[in-house]
């Protein structure tokens, strides 16, 4: 965990059919395969991004933490105040920060949180044949 409270980690998704490059480098990094958003409702938030976003749950959750997206990108949805480091320091909770994370949907949009400095934009995903 930075000093700022940011987690950063690289993440192998060995689901994908990218994860045989060798050596690794700096350009092998796809994307960020993880976006926190920390609220107070779980629940109504994946439900909000269920609706403006067209993501699902992403394996299992709860009132703390729900992942939603696929192995290409996940949002996770997480209580304020949760603590993901192991230490269990409830200094250590993670926190809210402004954010804007674009995703490819149905149809374009823009969708801001009222409580929360987050916005997400909805890129239209190409329906080319």
């Amino acid at each position: 965990m930075s000093s700022s409270g940011d987690v950063v980690e690289y993440i192998a998704r060995h689901d994908l059919k990218n994860g045989d490059i060798a050596p690794f480098s700096w350009a092998d990094i796809l994307y960020a395969s993880e976006i926190g958003l920390v609220v107070d409702d779980v629940a109504t938030t994946a439900a909000t991004l269920r609706d403006v976003a067209t993501v699902s749950q992403y394996k299992g959750g709860n009132d703390q933490f729900m992942a939603m997206g696929d192995e290409y990108g996940l949002l996770l949805v997480m209580k304020r105040g949760r603590v993901i480091d192991f230490t269990a320091n409830p200094e250590n909770g993670v926190r809210v920060y402004r954010t804007a994370v674009t995703v490819r949907g149905p149809k374009a949009s823009k969708h801001s949180f009222e409580d929360y400095p987050y916005r997400i934009d909805i890129e239209e995903r190409c329906s080319c044949a």
